[in-house]
């Protein structure tokens, strides 16, 4: 987003030299946005609410300009397994890594590229090991 910080800054600076700032212009840079803004999160909604127009620095495609941005929604999945010995038990033992798996595949198919919907499974962790 570097090269919109630098667009936002030329833009203000051209506003500026032609006459056309009438408003109080506010610039919110967050450096957190890519982990989902645990912290900023209350500021940019505060000041958000208040702005009559909120443009987003992040750049389109191409020469365009971004007048638009996807949706976001945070989910947690949880999954539990059957402890077993994999050597001995196995077929009383259910895998929640495995079963975790299913789940990453069900919901990877939610994607409709074709309305212009995706998903990500972004993070993932489980298991235990022997000691």
């Amino acid at each position: 987003m570097k090269a919109g910080v630098a667009m936002a800054f030329t833009a203000l600076e051209m506003l500026a030299e032609a006459g056309a700032l009438d408003r109080e212009i506010v610039l919110l840079l967050n450096s957190e946005e890519e982990v989902g803004s645990p912290v900023s999160r209350p500021v940019t909604e505060r000041l958000a609410a208040a702005c009559e127009a909120v443009f987003v620095l992040e750049p389109a495609q191409g020469l365009a300009y971004k007048t638009a941005r996807k949706g976001t929604g945070d989910f947690r999945v949880d999954v539990r397994g059957v402890a077993a010995h994999a050597g001995v038990d196995f077929e009383k033992g259910a895998s929640a890594i495995r079963e975790l798996a299913r789940v990453v595949e069900t919901v990877s198919a939610f994607t409709r590229l074709e309305r212009g919907l995706t998903v990500s499974v972004g993070v993932a962790g489980g298991g235990s090991k022997t000691t």
